[in-house]
């Protein structure tokens, strides 16, 4: 009967044990892939963005852009640790773009500027884009290590502060 108990009591303990480990070690896995997902799904966003960034036959609608916009913004506040200054950063310059787009776009595939263009859009402004949008990327995969909010921020308004530079440096030539 004794020896009973004793098997009795250690599948017990056991099963307790193993339950107490289990509660503590599935929501930490559980809302690791949690993260992991919502962080692809920001990634997923911003890849949209950019693809509905470029006017003109065939492309995203304004309607569609606008609209990606949103779903970035949602899907990022819905991953948190990642600042809106650097999602904001990013998506003005995608709207500068798409402007950029939507007045040099023309269905007969004639464009004004005489500036090498990417899809209608001065090449200058089309890197920049897509640079904040790989450096946005980069901070969505790794927001808490090796990138600080600030340091990130400040490389964009770097790149845009030099984009315009060089803007305002090409209109004074002229």
């Amino acid at each position: 009967m004794s020896m009973n108990y004793e098997i009795i009591s250690q599948l017990l303990t056991g099963a307790i044990g193993g339950a107490i480990i289990t509660s503590l070690i599935a929501p930490y896995i559980n809302r690791t892939t949690e993260r992991r997902k919502n962080r692809a799904d920001v990634m997923e966003a911003i890849i949209q963005v950019e693809s509905d960034r470029w006017a003109g036959k065939g492309n995203a609608k304004h309607s569609d852009f606008r609209r990606s916009i949103v779903i970035l913004k949602a899907k990022a506040m819905i991953a948190g640790g990642i600042d809106s200054r650097i999602v904001n950063e990013y998506i003005e310059i995608a709207q500068i773009a798409r402007k950029f787009s939507d007045a040099d776009y023309y269905p007969d595939g004639v464009f004004e500027s005489d500036e090498p263009t990417a899809g209608s859009i001065p090449a200058s402004l089309s890197n920049l884009a897509s640079g904040l949008a790989e450096n946005l990327i980069e901070y969505v995969v790794k927001p808490f290590r090796s990138h600080s909010t600030n340091k990130v921020l400040n490389e964009m308004r770097n790149s845009v502060k030099k984009y315009k530079d060089k803007e305002k440096r090409g209109k004074e030539k002229k």
